[in-house]
């Protein structure tokens, strides 16, 4: 539900740029159209959360479909501007190609003072290449700072952030950043909120030094802002202040944060929750994240728990032993065995291939293949019985790795259309994988399949094997060489003949 609100937010922002474009050279109905986009944005979206790009897009739409203005009626320009809501008409002319127009829209009696257009766009204009705009939208935006509300003031901060990459950036920054020590904690607020993740990671990096932001809110914003680096970026920031450098018991406070940031949904929160518990002297709290579903957690879960003389193995084995010998695992308990148990552990896992959890039988199936592996009848059998797509990449990595012959015949079979599309591509990999020349045969046999993808993708690797193929490779048997003469006439009606006397050049005449 919510990433389709925010196509339509996108959309509706799209559409407003694209009929921006449109308006100058369609006359009256293409400002009736850039009207009507305008009073769908304002209506679906909060003007003061649009992206601070988004403005910076707005002036450029605006100066690529301004050049009209030169030979156009002074009467017809301000007929179609009347057309336009509200603040809208003064957006379009400060942004506009001409630099007098723009220099007179920021005349002090012009400005919407109470339009979100307002501050965004002079901050743009602040980094105007023309002198006199230039020094005109600044004094304007100082002006304007000063009496800026909380929402108003958290926007042109936005856009002088996005804007400052540009030659003339620096000025809108300082600006805004004057503005910083003095703001209230609903700026910040705001800030955190913004749609935008960049001005959400550079809020993050400015109010540290205003001391603005709470313990509290940097917990809430670490455990729900869907940005990795916002996220790490403020549990570090947290755990940094509340947990001491050095070796030392963690305080309650501390204790109750960290326990929080161990709930996160994010696995980067969790790992930087994890690894102060090394030096809080809290093993203990650890423990349980050596199932974690997250590989990077339960890493260092493992390194905080032998930092503390302890066997994460045990660890794991007393854990899964609470919910019974017999009971099923998830993946991340699964995993977390594997990567730190021995074959003491077998039975424990083959009972795992049972599990409804497609990644938890993937899992037990690598860890078996590590310490006791299925033979290739059993492998296969899974490969054919088990429809899951994590096991069938398993099973694929488990027969790869073995010096087992497999079973050509059993893999042609599976190559006919009428199996399973995943059996039948994991069928393909292990042929080609087996020998070049049963690679060959492969293609050769899949390149007229009735499947277009198939047969395009057989002759992609059809073409790879001939620029890949050395000629001082092993020569095939003679039963490999027959199968390839047999399937070179059927190929022949989509095969040109260079390539097929590329192959027959390979192939050593018996």
């Amino acid at each position: 539900m919510a990433s389709a609100a925010n196509n339509d937010r996108r959309a509706e922002q799209a559409a407003v740029l694209a009929a921006l474009r449109e308006f100058p050279a369609g006359g009256l109905p293409s400002a009736i159209g850039l009207a009507d986009a305008l009073a769908v944005l304002e209506s679906v979206a909060d003007l003061r959360g649009l992206p601070p790009a988004w403005w910076i897009d707005f002036d450029q739409a605006v100066r690529t479909g301004s050049a009209w203005w030169t030979v156009r009626a002074s009467e017809t320009n301000d007929r179609l501007h009347a057309l336009l809501p509200g603040g809208w008409q003064w957006a379009v002319s400060v942004c506009s190609r001409d630099g007098l127009k723009r220099e007179a829209a920021l005349l002090e009696n012009r400005l919407p003072h109470s339009h979100p257009a307002l501050l965004p766009l002079l901050v743009v204009r602040c980094s105007d290449w023309a002198p006199p705009v230039r020094h005109r939208a600044e004094q304007r935006l100082a002006r304007a700072l000063a009496d800026a509300a909380p929402g108003d003031l958290g926007l042109a901060c936005a856009t002088a952030w996005a804007c400052q990459p540009r030659s003339r950036g620096a000025v809108a920054v300082r600006l805004t950043a004057d503005r910083l020590p003095d703001a209230g904690p609903a700026l910040w607020q705001g800030l955190f909120a913004f749609p935008d993740h960049r001005t959400r990671r550079r809020a993050l990096a400015e109010a540290p030094q205003h001391l603005a932001v709470s313990q509290d809110q940097f917990v809430a914003l670490a455990l729900t802002d869907p940005d990795v680096s916002v996220a790490r970026g403020t549990a570090e920031r947290i755990l940094l202040q509340c947990v001491p450098p050095l070796d030392a018991p963690l305080t309650s406070s501390a204790e109750v944060v960290v326990r929080q940031l161990l709930l996160a949904r994010i696995p980067q929160v969790r790992a930087a929750a994890v690894t102060v518990l090394r030096r809080g002297q809290r093993p203990d709290l650890a423990v349980p994240l050596l199932l974690d579903r997250s590989t990077l957690v339960r890493q260092t879960a493992r390194w905080v728990v032998r930092s503390h003389g302890q066997d994460p193995a045990a660890q794991c084995r007393n854990l899964l032993a609470r919910a019974g010998a017999d009971a099923l695992a998830g993946a991340g308990a699964v995993q977390g065995l594997a990567e730190c148990g021995d074959a003491s552990d077998v039975p424990w896992f083959r009972i795992q291939l049972g599990s409804p959890r497609p990644k938890a039988r993937a899992a037990a199936l690598r860890a078996l293949t590590s310490l006791a592996p299925l033979t290739t009848a059993d492998l296969l059998a899974l490969l054919e019985h088990d429809h899951s797509p994590s096991v069938g990449r398993a099973v694929v990595e488990a027969l790869t790795a073995t010096a087992h012959p497999l079973p050509h015949a059993l893999l042609r079979h599976w190559l006919a259309p009428t199996q399973r599309p995943e059996l039948r591509r994991r069928a393909i990999t292990l042929l080609r994988a087996s020998d070049a020349w049963t690679r060959l045969a492969t293609d050769l046999q899949l390149i007229t399949d009735p499947d277009p993808d198939t047969a395009r993708a057989a002759e992609s690797d059809l073409r790879n094997w001939l620029s890949l193929a050395a000629l001082g490779h092993r020569p095939p048997s003679p039963e490999s060489s027959a199968a390839i003469e047999s399937l070179l006439p059927a190929a022949e009606a989509v095969l040109d003949t260079r390539t097929l006397h590329q192959i027959r050049f390979r192939i050593p005449q018996q």
